[in-house]
């Protein structure tokens, strides 16, 4: 039997206003990078033509040739540092800067013994792993000149580079880096977008009690995987400045995503004893947690320093799912067998590539020293891939389902209306009698008033102008009831010629004399046409009779009715 997933509605509006949060910080950038075409090349060449590139020419102070895509193994760079450097071109165009990228790295750039810029600084918040963007002057009276840069490792565990550096207008160098990086950012919001889309398909499927899959998990890990992935690009760094932050987020959605991944992949096998695979994750989670808050406030370390404890958890995540997949093989095959029978085999084809992205990204990040330029490729395609699956399959499901629902509404609206007159009918009202005494004796309303209604002359029509005619003399009456009883309560056909009508709650002598009126309007109304409708009406309240009974109240309102009846005979005939 499927399982129940854990995704009640206080989670499902947390997600929400999350991912609502995340989404409204993205397409601002979106929106700011389409505002200004200058940062994605959609305005006329700079001014500036010279673009040089400086990757290649730098020694140490012994010759020593130096790459800046590789710093870690420069000798006494972790610890006091080492000075580099190169010969400027011999031509520097007025207004060209001198542009680079730097990861882990701390720099002071020097031309001769000037220094004109440093960051990574020891003081304050700069001292932050994290890859920023530098922008430095340069002047043409630089040219031919030695350009120096002291460096020194930020943490001395993971690989520094310094990347493409560039002499050339800054406007031109932003270009060319938002240019190479769309479609990546692209494909960040996309997933977040889907994410956000499962979201809100999951409260439709909840709606209809449709929850095997855990899809709020899903729509979670999406948001927060598509977060990191941006933040990956560097693109919301290079347009906010916002470098701290940014560095924050990235290993803080990081820190978080595998638990929704975990959460998600249980309501997908359905293993025996799935609330204890959540609770381990859980565990593992708050392990992670607290391991970097430690790290950051007692150690006054960087959160890079707490990434093993991601990295663990991660991993940790990975085969906590292989091991909840073996156990379910093992104790329960043929559930599992049949749960994954439930399952559209390209949901759990993307599903396993997912996974065996997020792996592949896991170990490329470690076989490379750190040192990958994109540790996120493997896992945005498969996550990409994953909620483009999902949502479409959601979309699915959901448009059946709804379908199902609007012809279940259909069979019950039809199960309980009037064929004749469109008002409800015997049925319904002794479902109306049944609510309405439960409510009573829960104290939900104050009291009820039960109005019957008796159709006069409905034989005589028949039998003198046909039973078309007879039918027609009913629908005036039920339009009648409906356009006065109906404005304060709900009106059925009970019988033939006999209706009835219920009004709940408070105020009942009132809003039943506006009824009084509006009916009396209609009676009128009705007189001046080839067939007027006269009915009858009795009513009473359930306060007023002995046992304050609904049955009580229905029996006096059908003897005032009756009473009616025969005044209105007796009117007629004198």
């Amino acid at each position: 039997m499927r399982h129940e997933p854990a995704t009640d509605g206080t989670t499902a509006q947390l997600s929400l206003a999350v991912s609502i949060v995340i989404l409204a910080v993205l397409l601002s950038l979106t929106v700011f990078l389409t505002l200004n075409p200058s940062l994605t090349g959609g305005v006329e060449k700079a001014r500036v033509s010279m673009d040089v590139s400086l990757d290649d020419g730098w020694t140490t102070a012994d010759g020593t040739p130096v790459r800046l895509d590789s710093l870690s193994g420069l000798p006494e760079f972790s610890t006091v540092g080492v000075t580099i450097s190169r010969t400027l071109p011999s031509s520097i165009e007025p207004g060209a800067e001198l542009n680079y990228i730097t990861k882990n790295v701390e720099v002071h750039q020097y031309y001769g013994n000037e220094e004109v810029y440093a960051c990574g600084s020891p003081d304050g918040h700069e001292n932050a792993y994290a890859t920023r963007f530098n922008f430095t002057p340069l002047s043409s009276a630089n040219a031919g000149n030695t350009m120096k840069l002291s460096i020194r490792a930020i943490n001395a565990s993971n690989a520094s580079q310094i990347l493409n550096m560039r002499i050339s207008a800054t406007s031109t160098y932003i270009q060319r880096y938002v240019r190479t990086h769309a479609i990546t950012f692209s494909m960040s919001v996309a997933i977040i977008f889907g994410g956000l889309a499962i979201l809100l398909l999951s409260t439709v499927l909840r709606s209809v009690r449709e929850t095997e899959l855990d899809l709020v998990s899903l729509s979670t890990l999406a948001i927060l995987v598509g977060t990191w992935s941006a933040m990956q690009t560097l693109i919301p760094q290079l347009v906010t400045g916002l470098y701290a932050v940014a560095h924050a987020l990235e290993y803080l959605t990081l820190l978080f995503a595998p638990y929704p991944g975990i959460c998600f992949a249980i309501s997908l096998a359905d293993p025996p004893e799935p609330q204890r695979y959540k609770h381990i994750a859980l565990a593992a989670l708050t392990g992670a947690v607290s391991y970097t808050i430690a790290t950051v406030t007692f150690a006054h370390g960087d959160m890079h320093d707490a990434l093993i404890a991601t990295h663990l958890f991660l991993a940790f995540g990975i085969c906590l799912i292989a091991i909840m997949i073996a156990h379910a093989l093992r104790s329960r095959s043929e559930s599992l067998r049949e749960s994954f029978s439930n399952v559209s085999r390209t949901v759990l084809a993307s599903f396993f590539l997912l996974a065996s992205g997020t792996a592949a990204d896991l170990l490329a990040f470690i076989a490379t020293a750190h040192g990958s330029t994109d540790p996120a490729f493997y896992s945005r395609l498969g996550l990409l891939v994953f909620t483009c699956v999902m949502g479409s399959d959601a979309v699915r499901t959901s448009i059946t389902l709804v379908k199902k629902a609007n012809q279940a509404e259909m069979i019950e609206r039809l199960a309980y209306t009037d064929s004749l007159t469109g008002i409800g009918n015997h049925t319904a009202w002794q479902r109306v009698l049944s609510e309405v005494t439960q409510t009573l004796a829960d104290g939900v309303i104050e009291d009820a008033m039960v109005c019957q209604f008796d159709l006069n002359f409905l034989k005589r029509v028949n039998d003198t102008l046909g039973h078309a005619a007879g039918d027609t003399y009913l629908r005036l009456a039920a339009e009648v009831l409906n356009r006065s009883f109906g404005t304060e309560g709900t009106c059925f056909r009970t019988g033939g010629d006999e209706f009835s009508a219920m009004i709940v709650g408070s105020e009942l002598e009132e809003r039943l004399q506006r009824c009084i009126a509006l009916f009396e309007t209609s009676i009128s109304e009705q007189e001046t046409t080839e067939m007027p409708v006269s009915i009858a009406l009795g009513w009473a309240t359930v306060s007023e009779v002995d046992g304050h009974t609904l049955s009580a109240a229905q029996l006096l309102a059908d003897e005032r009715m009756y009473e009616n009846k025969r005044l209105m005979k007796a009117e007629r005939l004198n």
